[in-house]
This record gives structure tokens, sequence and C-alpha cells, in this order.
């Protein structure tokens, strides 16, 4: 009656929820290490989305079955969206390392213009990589 009782309540719902979500994490984590971050970041995080919006339809069956699945289901296209910014906030950055090395000798403020730009573009890439990847989960 207890065990009942337990399992049939509020309480133990939450703790189910949150030890799933701790369990999403780690997967997620696992397959971003083994994917060695740059092959491996997009998926995950398509995956781990995917799983969480499962979650909130009252989805009851296995998370690393169905992780693994959307995993590979969302592998080719999350990497190569993933490879496009990636190249756009390299260039960003190199850009910024080139404007600072250049003001370096001398302030120009054709120069100081151009690096403030770019620096909001890089700021600007980097969750437009990320959102970019949640709207097509």
């Amino acid at each position: 009656m207890f065990f009942e009782r337990f399992t049939n309540s509020k309480f133990y719902h939450v703790l189910d929820q949150m030890v799933r979500v701790v369990w999403l994490n780690l997967l997620s984590m696992i397959s971003i290490i083994i994917g060695i971050f740059f092959f491996g970041f997009a998926p995950a995080l398509l995956a781990g989305v995917y799983v969480i919006k499962l979650m909130f339809r009252k989805y009851e069956g296995s998370i690393f079955k169905i992780f693994y699945q959307t995993f590979k289901k969302f592998y080719k296209k999350a990497t190569i969206i993933f490879m496009i910014y990636s190249i756009l906030i390299g260039l960003f950055a190199f850009n910024l390392y080139f404007f600072l090395e250049k003001m370096s000798l001398e302030v120009v403020w054709y120069d100081l213009g151009l690096f403030l730009i770019t620096l909001f573009l890089l700021i600007l890439a980097v969750p437009a990589s990320i959102h970019s990847l949640l709207i097509y989960s």
C-alpha cells in the first residue's frame, strides 16, 4: 500500500523527471566527448532537445534508446549546420585577431570601426548557431 501511494505521488513524479534530466545530460556529455566536440555537439544538442520535448508530452520509454535514435537521425544535418556556423565564427575570430594585431602597431579609426563591427558579428554568430539548431529540432 505504501509503495503504490509513493509511486503515484507527485513527489515521485518530480523525482523521476529530475533523474531523467540528469541521465539525459550525462548521455549528452558522453556523446559530445566521444564526438570530439566538433562532431558531437550539434547532434547531442538536438537529441537532448527532442527527448526533453518527449518528456513534456509524458513519454515513459527508455531515454537511452530514444536519445541515440534521434542522435543518429539528426547527425548529418546538425553537423552540416554546425560546420557552417563554425566557419563563420572562425572567420570572425580571425578578423578580430587581425584587427587587434594591426591596431597594436597603429590605431586607425577605420580599423577600430571594423573591429567593433566584427566583434558584434561574432557575438551574434554564437547564439545564432545554437538557435538555428534548436529551430531545426
